[in-house]
């Protein structure tokens, strides 16, 4: 069970000796996740808001005791009984129950210790380690180390402007490697400055912070340093900084204090591009204030394609501040961290953006999500006591206040019917009935989900269609219904459905939630978009490349079909993914899907196995599940585990798989 038992906060002090909030969150099945959440010593303005006390009695005023509250008092009794696992569903509940644009209410510190400590938790029931949790089994990649060995700016009590100094180990083979390279560098750096009579004192991030007059004698430092390690500037060693500008932003110049001169951001860039030519910078990060845009873009022309331009303060981890950035042509880079936006699921957002901002090719896959009207009279959305099939399902997943009455009405056949029908079983309706206007033949609804609602409970009436939604005092009070009769088939096969003339009936239910279908939701698209659609409110697309009418925008799966099999969306991703191969290879040929498995053949020193036709039929056994007794009054997962020997019987049925 990946279900949240205990969400517990403490506070705790930082390695600075600062306080900060600890949040630990224990699962059903006996995983526990301990967060400590970060806190820097320079913040943007625009970062979710770090709630401290502000009672000058303890710690100077930086107590966290309120967002530790928070998170014991608010959080941790609407989180119990989610699953872990539901990373997105858990942080969305947290940023509604804050209600602000900042998360100023409950703080950013009490939402994001319980968003990591809930993520930990379920990195550790799954058995793996949190960065594959979270990237995937296979993330193992490092990046370039960067280490501060000159500290500035708010990190030190000097007269350096700029925050950080950083050496990048471009050159070494290894991670490991490169660490030592570092390493040899900042014991170099403290041999010169003594010999120099400067000051090996650190500053808060442990870089020397000695007190330099420009910033080039700062940059000559580094570049002697590394001479002095052994090591050659540029091919093994580059260099990095942090400027921290918006802290030297004031009534619209930049002032260095250490120089006595006051640039303007066409100015700074000017320096930018000096210092590049001069020294071997391959970052510069916050290079301007983080609301100069103007002086952003200029940067990001000038500098662009040879240094990488890192948002912090500019963007602070929001997908909203990077999508404005990457629209106005702003940095090529952001610095991720967590606790300026709040929450991990926030944080994944702004690094997929980041990614995809890059592209020269776009696949867009996103489904089909938007429930279909029914298209009757007495439908109106705000009625209470009507839902829509998937938002109904997604909103009792999230863990919010779904109401049911004690009658319910499911119009639909489909797996998002019954899988409502029977949800509102579990919510406490008394009777549930689904009205389908075909027979159970043509009812798409798969085998395994109607014989389980039945035995539940829900009820399902044949060649039955609503005509009207009926209310009262905007609450619904039934429905107007007809008898259908089938007549022949329609173009896909399926008979139609008629009304019998004279067989209308009334149905009480104070609750009505309509599957009749689901569609894309085409609604994050721009109402100027070029791309064309269907009448449907589809994208029109290529039958082969599933190429649209936009150069390098691809579109398939549920997306363009409408609602259909997994192993359809999958195929049509795989057919994009060639297709956007060939795209960018600049290949015009048509796409080919070739499955080896179908050619496959036993090899005669395998053993010489019989061919399938001569294995006796073995059906796929059954998976136990809870009594519907108990399963029907719960949200308990109803499958169980196959025995060790059901097991074994179950891998045996596989002809091939040894093979794959």
């Amino acid at each position: 069970m990946n279900t949240i038992v205990e969400v517990h906060a403490r506070e705790i002090l930082d390695s600075r000796g600062n306080p900060t909030i600890e949040v630990e969150v224990e699962l059903g099945c006996g995983a526990v996740g301990r967060a400590a959440v970060p806190s820097g010593a320079s913040t943007g303005e625009r970062e979710a808001l770090e709630l401290v006390d502000g009672d000058k009695e303890r710690y100077g005023g930086k107590g966290r005791l309120k967002a530790v509250e928070n998170v014991n008092e608010i959080l941790a009794p609407e989180l119990v009984g989610m699953d872990a696992t539901e990373q997105v569903a858990v942080d969305e509940a947290m940023i509604a129950l804050d209600g602000t644009e900042n998360k100023s209410k409950l703080g950013a510190n009490a939402i994001l210790g319980v968003s990591l400590a809930t993520a930990k938790a379920a990195a550790q029931a799954v058995g793996l380690p949190l960065y594959q949790y979270i990237g995937g089994t296979s993330a193992r990649t490092l990046p370039v180390p960067m280490m501060n060995i000159i500290n500035g700016g708010k990190h030190a009590d000097n007269n350096v402007d700029l925050q950080e100094w950083m050496i990048m180990p471009v050159g070494a083979c290894c991670f490991r490697e490169g660490l030592r390279m570092c390493a040899e560098i900042y014991q170099a750096l403290a041999k010169i400055l003594k010999g120099r009579g400067l000051s090996t004192a650190v500053g808060d991030e442990g870089g020397f912070a000695p007190a330099v007059t420009s910033v080039r004698r700062a940059l000559d430092l580094l570049m002697r340093a590394i001479e002095r390690a052994g090591y050659q500037p540029g091919s093994q060693i580059a260099l990095a900084l942090d400027v921290a500008a918006t802290e030297l932003y004031k009534g619209g110049y930049y002032i260095l204090r250490a120089e006595a001169r006051t640039l303007s951001n066409e100015q700074m860039v000017q320096l930018y591009e000096e210092l590049v030519r001069d020294y071997p910078i391959v970052s510069i990060e916050d290079g301007l204030a983080e609301d100069d845009w103007q002086g952003w873009q200029m940067l990001t022309r000038a500098l662009g394609s040879r240094v990488q331009l890192v948002g912090d303060d500019l963007f602070v981890t929001n997908p909203d501040r990077l999508s404005q950035g990457i629209q106005q042509g702003c940095g090529n880079s952001i610095l991720i961290k967590l606790n300026q936006i709040g929450t991990l699921t926030e944080t994944l957002a702004a690094v997929d953006l980041a990614h995809r901002s890059g592209y020269s090719a776009v696949f867009i896959a996103s489904g089909a999500q938007r429930s279909q009207r029914i298209g009757i009279p007495g439908e109106v959305e705000d009625l209470e006591g009507l839902y829509y099939g998937l938002r109904f399902l997604r909103d009792v997943r999230l863990g919010r206040k779904v109401p049911v009455g004690e009658r319910t009405a499911v119009i639909g056949g489909g797996n998002v019917a019954l899988d409502s029908a029977r949800t509102a079983l579990r919510l406490g309706s008394k009777q549930v009935t689904v009205y389908y206007r075909r027979s159970r033949e043509e009812m798409p609804v798969s085998e395994v989900e109607y014989d389980e609602a039945l035995a539940e409970g829900v009820r399902v009436e044949f060649l039955v269609s609503p005509t009207r939604i009926l209310s009262e005092g905007w609450k619904v009070k039934g429905l107007e219904c007809v008898r259908m009769t089938l007549g022949e088939a329609d173009a896909g096969g399926r008979r139609r459905a008629m009304p019998v003339p004279g067989s209308e009936f009334l149905v009480d239910a104070d609750t009505v939630i309509a599957a009749v279908g689901q569609a894309p939701d085409l609604t994050f698209l721009p109402p100027d978009s070029a791309l064309e659609r269907t009448r449907w409110e589809t994208l029109v697309v290529d039958g082969n490349t599933l190429a649209t009418n936009v150069p390098g925008v691809f579109a398939g799966g549920d997306f363009v079909t409408g609602p259909g099999m997994v192993i359809e969306a999958i195929a049509a991703g795989r057919r994009a993914a060639l297709a956007i191969d060939k795209y960018l290879r600049g290949d015009t040929s048509p796409v080919v899907l070739y499955d080896k498995k179908k050619d496959r053949r036993v090899k005669p020193e395998l053993g010489g196995r019989p061919t399938e036709e001569a294995w006796e039929p073995q059906p796929r056994l059954p998976i136990p599940t809870l009594p519907a007794s108990e399963r029907a009054v719960c949200f308990a997962e109803i499958e169980l585990n196959y025995s060790v020997e059901e097991a074994r019987a179950e891998a045996g049925r596989c002809l091939r798989c040894d093979l794959d």
